[in-house]
């Protein structure tokens, strides 16, 4: 035990290369994974959005009131057209899933200073951005995925500038909280949670604060109240041109996106526990299902053990209770509200349960939490054998993350059909009851198969799913020129599939030539037509 004092020891004198260590290896795996993604289906029309957007502002070019996703959040998007525009860059999908990888790294590390200031420990906020970083399904939509991710990471960014509000109530993080919860809601119009958040909890502290007459740094009535105006005033500023949308009738339009966002008319029907369902009629268990099954399980019982201590608290009274767990109360509303919303509307949310993982990051401060939770049990049972018990306790986290970065690596780069066993023993048991890949992701994989295996110079290729050309742009100059998408089958040298919705039941088996497949589960599956 004498070595692991002394280890401890220098640990906490050397815990900021420790730390930064930890960040250089997220971006190194991040930089190099980059390029093996492939394309969803979303970013072409996000795109567009962005060119819109940006269009309307410079331009007043009016465009963006006829696009049939001019509700769509657009604050990431007007970043990277912002971007492409000024530069010149000719590699769009590539470029923006750098983006969407540099922005959800920037993310990381803002969960890693909130996280340290909730628990008071840079240890239980390096372990809560580790389980961020390891989380499969996280990990692999921070390179493509053009509006979960950004959210999920300007929602972290927002939550640490709400925090660093709450507590110094001064002018300069009232100006950053009102830019940051301006980008969070102009991505996702659930966003407005982070405004009505921080009114609710400034007015607590204001009344908690006067009723107690408590001299402080902030003890100006007048200056307390001037800050929040300014942050409102900011936000608004800032979300109407992020929004830009809402520049023209700005209460009409934002109410027809509220609208949009509880009853978003798309239509997607998926796999969901074996059977077809209708997304715009989804069951009430949809969303804690998916969440189930594409959690890894170790997080699950944590943040489980995070909740019971957390209720476990509220014993003391309610003044005690909240000055001690402030945060975790935010975190608690940020986790519950949206969850439980979704759930008894009944909201319409498709493509597993993508539209909610802004939420994950509060399952995770209640993960670690639930690990705080068992240690401080053991101090305060004075154990005889305490530090074997902790000792134990951390061998037990090391090996479960090691077992979710060996699955990780092992079903790389396909790990957006990451399931825990709650879904199946494998994928190929996960397959009859979930959609495996929602996205078209394996369409790339697919194409880069039939160039590496047919040499003509020209190559005709369709699809089920009518994904179109821009699948090709994640290729290679050359291997883009040899690429021709058609629309119909007769044209087509080659049909590709992906296991959704059933539609490559009506394909001949015995043309089909190779499948892509990890874990025992199909993803994508090539027929050969001439």
């Amino acid at each position: 035990m004498r070595y692991l004092e002394v280890f401890r020891g220098y640990a906490e004198k050397k815990y900021k290369i420790i730390v930064l260590l930890f960040f250089i290896i997220f971006l190194i795996v991040g930089v190099f994974s980059v390029n093996n993604y492939g394309y969803t289906y979303d970013e072409d029309n996000q795109r567009d959005l962005g060119i819109q957007a940006v269009d309307l502002i410079l331009k007043n070019d009016q465009a963006i009131y006829s696009a049939t996703n001019k509700y769509h959040g657009s604050s990431f998007t007007i970043i990277a057209d912002i971007i492409e525009r000024t530069f010149r860059i000719s590699n769009l999908f590539f470029i923006r899933h750098c983006l969407t990888f540099f922005l959800f790294f920037a993310s990381l590390i803002f969960f890693y200073f909130l996280c340290k200031k909730i628990f008071k420990s840079w240890k239980h906020g390096l372990l809560a951005t580790l389980f961020l970083f390891l989380s499969p399904r996280i990990f692999v939509d921070s390179f493509y995925n053009p509006k979960d991710l950004p959210f999920l990471s300007f929602f972290i960014i927002a939550i640490f500038t709400f925090y660093m509000f709450l507590e110094t109530r001064n002018v300069k993080f009232a100006f950053f909280h009102g830019i940051a919860s301006a980008f969070a809601a102009g991505m996702r119009i659930i966003g407005l949670l982070i405004p009505l958040l921080t009114i609710l909890f400034f007015v607590i502290d204001f009344i908690l604060d006067e009723k107690q007459n408590q001299p402080s740094v902030h003890n100006d009535t007048y200056k307390k109240i001037q800050t929040l105006f300014i942050y409102l005033f900011i936000f608004i500023i800032a979300f109407c041109m992020v929004m830009p949308i809402l520049l023209t009738n700005p209460i009409a339009n934002l109410v027809a996106t509220i609208k949009n966002m509880a009853d978003f008319p798309h239509y997607s029907p998926s796999l969901f526990l074996g059977q077809r369902i209708n997304n715009l009629d989804i069951p009430r268990s949809y969303l804690p299902v998916w969440m189930a099954v594409t959690t890894p399980i170790f997080y699950i019982v944590l943040f489980i053990m995070g909740l019971f201590g957390f209720f476990a608290a509220i014993r003391k009274s309610l003044s005690t209770f909240y000055k001690e767990n402030k945060f975790l109360i935010i975190a608690a509303l940020w986790f519950f509200i949206p969850v439980l919303g979704q759930i008894i509307l009944s909201s319409n949310i498709y493509n597993g349960w993508r539209h909610m993982y802004f939420v994950y990051p509060a399952l995770l401060i209640f993960a670690v939490s639930g690990i705080k939770w068992i240690y401080d049990l053991f101090k305060r049972k004075k154990l005889k054998f305490y530090s074997i018990y902790a000792a134990i306790a951390a061998i037990l986290i090391v090996l479960n993350l090691g077992f979710i970065s060996f699955e990780m690596i092992r079903i790389y780069p396909y790990e957006y059909a990451y399931f825990n066993v709650f879904a199946g023993k494998d994928l190929g048991v996960a397959e009859k009851r979930f959609t495996l890949d929602y996205w078209g992701l394996s369409f790339k994989y697919g194409l880069e198969y039939i160039l590496k295996n047919d040499d003509r110079e020209k190559i005709t290729y369709t699809n089920l799913q009518g994904f179109g050309s821009p699948m090709e742009w994640l290729l290679s100059e050359p291997d883009r020129d040899r690429l021709d998408y058609v629309s119909e089958f007769i044209d087509a040298d080659y049909c590709l599939s992906i296991y959704k919705n059933g539609a490559e039941e009506g394909l001949d088996a015995k043309n089909k030539i190779h499948t892509i497949s990890v874990n025992g589960g199909s993803l994508l599956s090539i027929y050969k037509l001439k």
